[in-house]
């Protein structure tokens, strides 16, 4: 919309300059705030605000220099003076669609989605041939992880405007989210036909060949973001993880020093190393990044899980259930985390308490095979043996192949003196885990 339209306004409403270097200075000043050659976004801002500032124009006027440095904001990444502006331009046009498109994806990045969705509405009743107002609803939508809908609104955006490359992007990581990743990489090819020198599809792209487990592809990808965008830290995280998948520990640990170095903020790129030390077992090295990632943000409940069984992997269990601890402080409905602090505590020989644990993830999520099977180990452990078969025999009833469940229940028929009955599971029991025997007697069960 800014293209030719601010030349145009000035036509229409500026009625001669008071002298020569008056109108020098216009000229400059609309070429820059519409963004003629390519200013930088801090250029543009200063050209937009010396044309508000000159009070030569009003109303819808005034309205798209409002605009324009509201998109030179948003390039800056300060979406709070965007919105500011955004606000003066629709005040001073509330019929603008494209301003209304404008604010809509200001709010889905803000994330405020359902305030997104009313102004994106909105655009499209004033002008159903909007694409960004359909293409940034569809962001909103994905945002809400509707994307059903999402995807209905990328398809209205794509039929209106086939050349623009972001709705094909969107879909794409839409039907990501879904797990299409056939139809994903479909999207992301005819984005990059779009826009070649664009690094975020090739990334899209590469994720979803990593969630496909085809990493050499994703790999290829990965590199060409790279080669486009050196400083991009997400990238070498990514490719990271791909060469973590792959078994390659020294390339994956050499790409998140490279994201480290780039962004020592980055609270991901520690995390995914400490996940490389931790398959490597360096337990100590992993727990060290872990560290440093939830210094960076003390919510990662990811890091927490992680470091968690890091210390369990040291035989640490009383410091792995205070991890959960501070998960469970966090998210006080976080089933996973009540089961992981139930198996912590149990191994640490704190039963009582494990059982509480158990009983509240149990609550939140009824039927979970391995919190039956943790519970059924703990009532084993506190001599309750019918509770611990009641567990045992409701896990197997839903996994009739459960390795613990079997050698537990096992057990239990031995000391209850069913030889016959104890046989046949622990036998079952050790043709799916030879050493689950030797398993159950590093937990004090032998």
């Amino acid at each position: 919309m800014i293209a030719g339209a601010i030349a145009l306004a000035v036509t229409m409403s500026f009625a001669g300059a008071a002298s020569a270097q008056s109108k020098q200075d216009i000229d400059r000043n609309l070429d820059g705030c519409e963004g003629k050659d390519n200013p930088s976004p801090d250029q543009r801002i200063k050209a937009c605000t010396w044309l508000i500032q000159s009070g030569r124009w009003r109303g819808k006027d005034t309205a798209l220099f409002f605009y324009s440095r509201s998109l030179a904001h948003k390039d800056n990444k300060d979406n709070d003076k965007a919105l500011v502006d955004i606000n003066q331009a629709i005040q001073l046009d509330p019929k603008d669609a494209d301003y209304l498109a404008q604010r809509c994806v200001l709010f889905v990045w803000k994330k405020t989605p359902d305030r997104a969705i009313q102004d994106c509405n909105l655009a499209i009743k004033i002008d159903p041939k909007n694409p960004s107002a359909w293409a940034f609803r569809g962001d909103a939508y994905s945002d809400k992880k509707d994307y059903d809908r999402a995807i209905q609104d990328y398809n209205e955006a794509i039929k209106i405007d086939q050349t623009w490359m972001w709705p094909f992007n969107d879909r794409g990581t839409a039907y990501a989210a879904k797990g299409d990743h056939d139809r994903a990489i479909q999207d992301f090819d005819q984005a990059i036909k779009l826009e070649p020198k664009n690094v975020l599809p090739y990334r899209n792209r590469g994720s979803s060949y990593s969630d496909k487990k085809q990493y050499d592809r994703a790999i290829e990808d990965f590199n060409e973001a790279i080669r486009l965008d050196p400083k991009e830290t997400s990238t070498y995280i990514d490719r990271g993880d791909a060469w973590d998948s792959k078994g390659d520990h020294d390339r994956a640990i050499a790409d998140y020093n490279e994201a480290i170095w780039l962004d020592p903020k980055s609270d991901r790129a520690f995390n995914n190393r400490g996940l490389t030390y931790f398959s490597m077992k360096q337990y100590d090295r992993a727990i060290a990044d872990y560290n440093e990632a939830l210094k960076l943000d003390p919510k990662y409940v990811r890091s927490y899980f992680n470091r968690a069984d890091a210390f369990a992997k040291k035989d640490d269990y009383a410091r792995a259930a205070l991890d959960y601890d501070e998960i469970t402080r966090i998210n006080p409905k976080h089933a996973n985390a009540w089961y992981g602090r139930c198996w912590a505590r149990a191994l640490a020989d704190q039963l009582v308490q494990a059982l509480k644990d158990c009983d509240e993830s149990l609550r939140l999520t009824p039927n979970s095979v391995n919190t039956l099977d943790k519970r059924g180990f703990v009532y084993l452990k506190l001599g309750q043996f019918d509770k611990a078969i009641a567990d045992y025999d409701a896990v197997l009833k839903l996994e009739p192949k459960n390795t613990y469940s079997l050698y537990g229940r096992g057990f239990i028929k031995q000391k209850r003196g069913d030889d016959a009955g104890g046989n046949t599971d622990i036998a079952s029991a050790k043709a799916i885990q030879a050493d689950v025997a030797e398993e159950f007697a590093k937990f004090g069960v032998k």
